[in-house]
């Protein structure tokens, strides 16, 4: 036995979880291109906007709750059953009254400064739907902790359904006001399935020095993703501040393009992460750094443009006809998917940061980033650009962010240097070639005149040949680099 049974296993986990997020997504499509289909620029803006509090909302735990899901197999794993209760009692309680004083936070917003009524209206929706987000999060962590992701993908899944569902009828029958009344209604019936399929947990009542011990632990974890998720929304703040809500609406297909892309990236991180904090005292260094972060990070390089390049491809003309009044949103979006590759490979990096605790080091990285991506939007803004130059800036941002971990990892692991060239060899490789291909190839089927749709189709055929050599290629020179097909002649006795 050698090292094969785990990754394949470990695929097959990661496969099974993802297919429930991809699930989701693609069900969700018809409820994505509904809600701009139905909506004006402006409220689609609008919604957007609001929608970003649920983003937020999953935090406001500090951290308690991701100390939880790393904690409770230990726990579990040496038969502490007290302790176990204990962390479960202390979260349940202290996220609880954090999510409730959030939400009264919003409501009283909605009072005091919320002129228009849609506005007053959805900051009530998002208040309700906070308290809802607090209890499907934790039995959601409850199940990740325990690893249960089969039952998540059937959760990510039957949501997708429910969700959809719901934001079809209620929009068609009462606009925006319908998407408040859906987000509401379909966490509150995810919530009893997601409290059902997690079953039931022994809890101890809540003792606050052992909510101040899981939030010291977590918190640092919970900052890094804070960060993460603040680079990548950042550019939503900046344009409905400067440019409005209707080029926030145009702007909304770059999020929702965004979130479908990071969707098997980020089911990926979140299996090997807890795959990697229990390797780590059972497996010797080097050993967990080849397993659980070489290969993750050189496979991810090599086959996430897969992912980007379709989308690029095929986007102009979904949007021309499915959403044409989103048109101008169609480039920013293609630049957001392109960057993106960045934040799809920064998954891997994190899970090194957060088991080797360089989360202060990685911190100042991304302030950096997220400073940058601030600081750059609201100069081009101010010198006469738009959202294009918005994409730009947060792409840019997602760029040095990636840059900025991979030197923290790299510095924490000097004595891992010679590994480090022969594993990450042609690491930068893929990006550049994607690149060339998704600028060349339109510019190329343009010229001869061809029709969007045919060379929508012919550019994705010719990009994913043109990958599929690149990874070829480079699995000859690369152990770890899974090929797209194996030469099974070597296996001949």
């Amino acid at each position: 036995m050698t090292g094969k049974t785990p990754q394949r296993s470990r695929a097959s986990v990661i496969g099974t979880y993802a297919a429930g997020n991809v699930f989701r997504q693609f069900v969700g499509v018809a409820n994505a291109v509904l809600k701009p289909r139905l909506l004006s620029p402006e409220m689609f803006g609008l919604w957007n906007l609001l929608s970003l509090i649920l983003s937020y909302a999953p935090y406001f735990h500090f951290g308690a709750r991701t100390a939880m899901m790393y904690l409770l197999p230990f726990h579990e794993g040496r038969g502490d059953a007290l302790a176990a209760a204990r962390a479960r009692g202390a979260v349940y309680t202290g996220s609880l009254v954090l999510s409730l004083a959030l939400a009264l936070g919003i409501a009283v917003a909605a009072l005091l400064f919320a002129a228009a009524a849609v506005v007053r209206a959805g900051l009530f929706a998002m208040a309700g739907a906070v308290v809802l987000t607090w209890f499907f999060e934790y039995h959601v962590s409850m199940l990740k902790a325990q690893q249960r992701f089969a039952r998540l993908a059937f959760i990510h899944s039957l949501m997708a359904v429910v969700s959809c569902g719901l934001n079809v009828a209620l929009l068609l029958m009462f606009g925006i006001y319908g998407l408040y009344a859906a987000i509401v209604s379909s966490l509150a019936v995810m919530c009893i399935v997601v409290a059902r399929q997690a079953g039931k947990h022994a809890r101890e009542r809540f003792r606050m020095r052992v909510f101040q011990g899981l939030v010291a632990v977590g918190m640092p974890i919970m900052v890094l993703n804070l960060s993460t998720l603040l680079i990548r929304t950042a550019d939503r703040f900046i344009i409905g501040h400067y440019l409005g809500l209707d080029q926030l609406g145009y702007y909304g297909i770059a999020g929702m393009t965004l979130g479908f892309l990071l969707k098997i990236p980020g089911a990926a991180r979140e299996v090997i992460e807890i795959e990697l904090m229990q390797s780590l005292s059972r497996q010797s260094r080097l050993r967990s750094l080849k397993q659980h972060f070489f290969s993750p990070l050189i496979n991810a390089a090599y086959y996430v443009p897969f992912l980007i390049g379709p989308v690029v491809f095929c986007l102009p003309p979904a949007v021309r006809l499915l959403l044409p009044r989103y048109a101008p949103g169609i480039v920013p979006t293609q630049m957001i998917a392109l960057f993106s590759y960045f934040l799809s490979t920064s998954f891997v990096l994190r899970g090194m940061v957060v088991a080797n605790k360089l989360q202060v080091r990685a911190l100042g990285i991304m302030i950096l980033a997220l400073a940058a991506n601030v600081v750059l939007s609201v100069l081009l803004i101010h010198l006469g650009g738009g959202i294009r130059e918005v994409a730009v800036a947060s792409g840019l941002s997602f760029m040095l962010m990636f840059g900025g971990l991979l030197w923290v990892v790299r510095r924490d692991t000097r004595w891992a240097r010679r590994h480090w060239s022969v594993h990450l060899r042609g690491l930068w490789l893929p990006f550049p070639v994607m690149t060339g291909l998704v600028v060349s190839l339109p510019a190329a089927t343009h010229r001869l005149g061809m029709h969007p749709y045919a060379a929508a189709v012919l550019c994705t055929g010719f990009f994913c040949l043109v990958m599929a050599g690149l990874v070829q290629a480079r699995a000859g020179k690369n152990k770890l680099l899974r090929p797209m097909r194996r030469n099974r002649t070597k296996r001949r006795p």
